[in-house]
Parts: structure tokens; sequence; C-alpha cells
């Protein structure tokens, strides 16, 4: 009766747990909180990567100030007529007037894992910048300038595009002035 008693217990158990489940996913309670987590940590994207010659991308000149810090929302928009995926940091860098780099690129700013992000031809995916301000720069004193853009490329795939968004940049490399989070769906 030992080990018959215990496979009942062991399946009802299951069948509770698959229930209550069930309830909750066709009740939304597993919905993400927001679109910016949706995916599975280390997911690995079922289409093509993105390209950055096949993508839009521009920035959202309205960012938000925070304690020295600004953020900007980075958007790539796929224009391939083709579904493509994205998985990852864009490459970030601040460029001058005639496209040469300002400084170092952009760190990973690990705050959100990293997620494939599935674009269909039209759709669009985002990244948060955050660019220390003027005022953090000076304390820095890392050759503030004016830079004229960002380059901005898909993880690992092209030499990317340049943005225009002028700017206060370090211009003296080691001086990390800019994080980047992982892309997103929007």
């Amino acid at each position: 009766m030992g080990n018959t008693s215990r496979f009942p217990r062991r399946l009802t158990a299951m069948l509770s747990v698959c229930a209550v489940t069930f309830s909750l996913v066709t009740l939304g309670a597993f919905a993400p909180i927001s679109s910016a987590y949706a995916g599975s940590a280390g997911a690995r994207a079922t289409s093509p990567a993105c390209a950055s010659s096949t993508l839009v991308i521009w920035i959202d000149t309205e960012g938000s100030v925070v304690s020295g810090n600004t953020y900007y929302d980075i958007e790539l928009t796929n224009f391939s007529g083709k579904t493509c995926s994205i998985l990852g940091y864009p490459v970030v860098v601040a460029t001058n007037l005639t496209g040469h780099q300002l400084g170092s690129a952009a760190s990973d700013n690990a705050s959100h894992k990293p997620f494939a992000v599935t674009l269909a031809g039209g759709a669009s995916a985002a990244a948060v910048l955050q660019i220390t301000t003027a005022v953090g720069l000076r304390g820095l004193k890392c050759s503030p300038q004016l830079a004229a853009g960002l380059r901005v490329s898909a993880p690992n795939k092209g030499t990317g595009k340049v943005v225009p968004f002028p700017f206060q940049a370090c211009s003296s490399t080691g001086h990390i002035f800019m994080k980047v989070q992982a892309v997103q769906k929007t």
C-alpha cells in the first residue's frame, strides 16, 4: 500500500499544479509586465539575424533626465520585407561630423537580459541608451566635444548607420559615458 498510495497523491498533485497553471495562463497572470520582458532568457532566434543594412535606425530625442544621465530610445525597424531576429546589445558610438568615432563605444547595460526579438517586415524593436549629461562629463575630464551623431548597428551585424543627433560626448577613449540595454520588443 506504501507505493500504490504515493502514485495517486503524486498524480493528484501534478494534476492540481497543471489545473492552477492552466487557470493562471488563461486569466493572463503570466502575461509579461511589459513587452520589454517578453521572451525567455537565452532564447535563440528562429529567424535569420537582422542585418544593420536592412534596418531603419533612429533615436527618439525626447529623453528622460535622471541623476545626471539622459535616457533615449534607439528604435530599429525591419525594412527587409522578411522576418528577422535581433538578440543582444546594439553597438553604439558617438561620431563627429565626418563620421569618425569619438571616445569609447557604449558599454552593455545588463539591467535587462537579452532575449531574441523576432521582427516581421515593418516591425520595430528598441534599446534604451543612457548618456552621461554634460555636467557629468566635466567631472570625467574626458575632453568633452560636440558629437554630430551616433553610429548604431544591430548586435554583431554590420558597420552600422549614422543617426544625426548632436550631444556632448567624451572625445578621449577610456571614459565610458554611454551604456545601452539589450534590444527589446516595442
